[in-house]
């Protein structure tokens, strides 16, 4: 469900509180916003729809990363391979549990562990019991959860600005992936109960 019924505005008056959340007009309403939940919307939907087109960029490592899974965690990696490709990983299968890992998501900050990634998406997948569509689903919100978790402290207004106007062209502005609101509304009633005399 989108703010206000359906329809949609553009953000305005946006300002950055600088604690990972920024206030601006919606509709000519006044809203609070998490700016890493917002984030993780535009990762989410990004992830997704790079995903159904065909592939996620994929940046190549100047070192490959090697990586040693559990025999279940390799099979199920092997047999989920053209939707870690499709989410922009390049790997080697080396056999006996070994990958080496020569290409990571593009979208995905370089200072994010790759096999912690790794590991959450492995075990986010429920061994393939689900459908293609609903998997795709679940690795893009896991990873777009994972790709925003750092995001939005110290963020500039024009950063955030910029940011919210992304916010605009997405499918759902309200909620993330796993339903989490992105925006409170502050109404004027509530701001006249606060700054009333008692």
């Amino acid at each position: 469900k989108m703010m206000g019924g359906g329809e949609k505005h553009s953000f305005k008056e946006v300002m950055s509180l600088g604690n990972g959340y920024a206030v601006a007009l919606y509709g000519g309403r006044c809203v609070f916003v998490s700016l890493r939940r917002v984030k993780e919307r535009i990762l989410y939907e990004s992830i997704l729809r790079s995903m159904t087109m065909g592939s996620s960029p994929s940046q190549r490592m100047f070192f490959a990363e090697e990586l040693v899974l559990s025999d279940d965690e390799y099979t199920l990696m092997e047999q989920h391979a053209t939707e870690f490709a499709a989410l922009g990983f390049e790997v080697e299968y080396r056999g006996g549990g070994a990958i080496s890992v020569v290409g990571r998501p593009a979208i995905i900050d370089m200072a994010m562990p790759l096999d912690e990634l790794i590991y959450e998406l492995l075990h986010g997948i429920d061994n393939g019991a689900m459908p293609v569509e609903q998997e795709r689903e679940r690795l893009a919100m896991l990873m777009a959860r994972r790709g925003s978790a750092a995001y939005g402290k110290g963020i500039s207004s024009a950063d955030a600005e910029a940011l919210l106007q992304q916010l605009g062209e997405c499918e759902n502005i309200s909620f993330t992936a796993s339903g989490a609101p992105l925006m409170a509304e502050m109404t004027a009633q509530e701001i006249e109960a606060k700054l009333s005399k008692n």
